[in-house]
C-alpha cells in the first residue's frame, strides 16, 4: 500500500519552569492511504499532543513529517499553517464546536467559503456531504434541532469538506453515548471507504478501537507497539483483547 504520511524521529518538548518535560520521544509512524489508524494509551502518554502537532496545532521540537514523500516544513507557523490546515487536514473533535446561528448546510460549508469558493458551489458541496453522512434533509436544521450524534455527523462532514488528505478525530464519541457511537463510527468507516480517506483517531475505549485497521499504543511519549484492529473474532472479544493490551499498559506504567 502507499504511504500518505511518514512521521520519523517526532519529538516535542514542554518547558515547566527549570525541567524539560519529553511529551513525545522518537515516534515513528507510517500511514497508508485509505488506512484507519487508531491511537490509544494511558493518560499523558502523548496521544493526544501527536494529533496536535500533526495538525500544526503545536510545533514539533524535532523530526520529520511527510505527506506523500514531502517534508512538511513550518507548518504551525502563519500563513502556512492556515494552508496546511485548509489543504491537508481535517479535524474532528469531542464536542461538536458547530456555530449555533448557522444551518447544517451552513457550517460544514464554511470553510470553503472562508477559502474563497463561492456561497453557491459550498452550499452544493457540503449538501452532498450530507447526504453521504445520512443526513439527506437536514440541511436547514440548526444544531439545537440535531440529536448529539447528527450534529458530530454534521462535525465530520465539516471536516471532510475541503477533501483532506487526512482526517485527525480526536475522541470523536467521547460525549455520545454507546448506541450513537456506533452509528457515528459506521460513518466514519463508510467515509473511509467511499472517499479512500486516511484516518488517524484517538480514543480510550476498546470498543471504539474494534473499527480501526490498525491500533497503535502510546506510553510516556513513545509508541510502544501496535496491533491489527479487525480480525475474525467477534467485536466485543476484540475489545477485551484491547482493553487488556491497554491495562497492562497502565500496570508498567505504574510498577
Amino acid at each position: 500500500m502507499e504511504a500518505l504520511l511518514e512521521v520519523q524521529g517526532l519529538c516535542k518538548t514542554f518547558k515547566q519552569g527549570e525541567m524539560t518535560f519529553h511529551a513525545l520521544k522518537n515516534v515513528n509512524l507510517k500511514v497508508n492511504k485509505g488506512e484507519f489508524v487508531v491511537v490509544m494509551g494511558p493518560s499523558g502518554s502523548g496521544k493526544s499532543t501527536f494529533l496536535h502537532v500533526l495538525g500544526g496545532l503545536e510545533p514539533l521540537t524535532s523530526g520529520k513529517i511527510m505527506i506523500e514523500r514531502q517534508e512538511i516544513k513550518d507548518f504551525h507557523e502563519e500563513p502556512h499553517a492556515t494552508r496546511y490546515r485548509r489543504e491537508k487536514i481535517g479535524f474532528v473533535f469531542q464536542f461538536f464546536n458547530l456555530l449555533a446561528s448557522l444551518t447544517a448546510v451552513e457550517n460544514i460549508s464554511l470553510p470553503l467559503v472562508l477559502a474563497g469558493r463561492s456561497e453557491v458551489e459550498a452550499n452544493r458541496e457540503a449538501a452532498c456531504l450530507l447526504e453521504l453522512v445520512g443526513l439527506r434533509g437536514f440541511e436547514r436544521r440548526r444544531p439545537a434541532e440535531l440529536s448529539g450524534g447528527q450534529q458530530q455527523r454534521v462535525a465530520l462532514a465539516r471536516g471532510l469538506v475541503h477533501r483532506p488528505q487526512l482526517l485527525l478525530a480526536d475522541e470523536p464519541t467521547g460525549s455520545l453515548d454507546s448506541k450513537t457511537s456506533e452509528d457515528v463510527l459506521r460513518v466514519i468507516v463508510q467515509m473511509k471507504k467511499t472517499l479512500n480517506q486516511s484516518i488517524i483517531m484517538v480514543t480510550h475505549d476498546p470498543m471504539v478501537a474494534t473499527y480501526g485497521d490498525r491500533i497503535v499504543f502510546f506510553r510516556d511519549g513513545s509508541i510502544v507497539g501496535e496491533m491489527d484492529g479487525s480480525g475474525s473474532e467477534d467485536r466485543r472479544d476484540r475489545s477485551l483483547v484491547i482493553y487488556d493490551r491497554l491495562h497492562s499498559l497502565n500496570e508498567d506504567k505504574t510498577a
